[in-house]
């Protein structure tokens, strides 16, 4: 009895040994995927080569993270070496460690440099992946200006760029979002004008209105809060005129024939405003188009 008691322990030992082996191979064929993505991701980034940098960002709390530089976008300028650095007195860098990704601004005091700004919620989205960091080596002493570019792939392989402008006399901010065909400049602290492509015509500028308010500072920019599609700034409307119908233009200009005319009461998308005025900008079967302010109503709680 004993011997068979045994035995029948040794079975069951044996059996939850094999369950774990399987979970922890199944584990392990679940991460590969992850690990390879991110090893494809950091391969297309710039290593830091800069010592003293390192050495100031390790002893800022980065001990355990990779850095990189950014990459020249027309040259092969190595971005952190000494002479590169030399007018200069921002820096960015990327940092990793594990899933986490972070923006660092790195300020130069007394010809030291000295972490000034770190954040995560600049850089980071869902359904985005980083895969580019560049910025433009043509540094402008007069400007004093460095154009800095992030390079984002969603799910759908659709490629968003996000510029920041680091200053070294005004307050550095994130200054455009180019998707598609079409640009979101982002105004400091006066709002987003979009930019796009009229059929056959030049390109039109547009005021647009994010439903709430967002900062494009360094340190305070969200990229997962910021506006990034033509339906992010679209509320509800409907034709209000009181004529047999209201006219849609390819152009703000009364001059010109409205491409389509519709009905009272009929619904339709149009950018936010805070107050009407002449000309409203409309999205209609996915046509980007203008109506006059006085034709359309906009639904309640707006």
């Amino acid at each position: 009895m004993a011997k068979k008691q045994k035995t029948e322990v040794r079975s069951i030992i044996y059996t939850v040994k094999r369950i774990a082996g399987l979970i922890l191979l199944s584990m392990t064929m679940l991460l590969l995927p992850l690990s390879a993505n991110a090893l494809e991701q950091l391969q297309s980034f710039v290593p830091l080569s800069n010592k003293s940098i390192i050495a100031v960002l390790q002893n800022s709390g980065y001990e355990n993270w990779h850095f990189y530089q950014p990459s020249s976008r027309e040259t092969d300028t190595d971005t952190s070496s000494s002479s590169y650095l030399d007018p200069l007195s921002t820096y960015p860098i990327i940092a990793f460690n594990g899933n986490n990704t972070c923006l660092i601004v790195l300020k130069k005091i007394d010809n030291q440099w000295m972490v000034s700004s770190a954040t995560s919620q600049a850089i980071t989205r869902d359904r985005f992946i980083l895969t580019g960091f560049s910025i433009d080596e043509h540094y402008s002493e007069i400007e004093r200006i460095q154009y800095v570019f992030f390079d984002f792939e969603d799910e759908n392989g659709e490629l968003l760029t996000l510029n920041l402008q680091l200053s070294d006399i005004y307050p550095s901010c994130f200054a455009s979002i180019h998707r598609k065909n079409m640009d979101l400049i982002l105004n400091y602290d006066r709002g987003i004008t979009l930019q796009f492509d009229f059929p056959f015509l030049s390109r039109c500028s547009y005021e647009v209105y994010p439903k709430q308010y967002i900062s494009f500072k360094v340190d305070e920019f969200s990229f997962a809060e910021c506006p990034i599609a033509i339906q992010d700034f679209l509320v509800p409307a409907s034709i209000s005129s009181q004529r047999e119908g209201a006219g849609l233009f390819t152009f703000p200009d009364d001059s010109m024939e409205p491409v389509l005319q519709l009905s009272k009461d009929e619904n339709i998308d149009v950018f936010y405003q805070p107050r009407m005025t002449d000309w409203v900008l409309a999205y209609y079967k996915d046509n980007l188009l203008f109506a006059h302010g006085d034709d359309i109503s906009l639904h309640d709680n707006y």
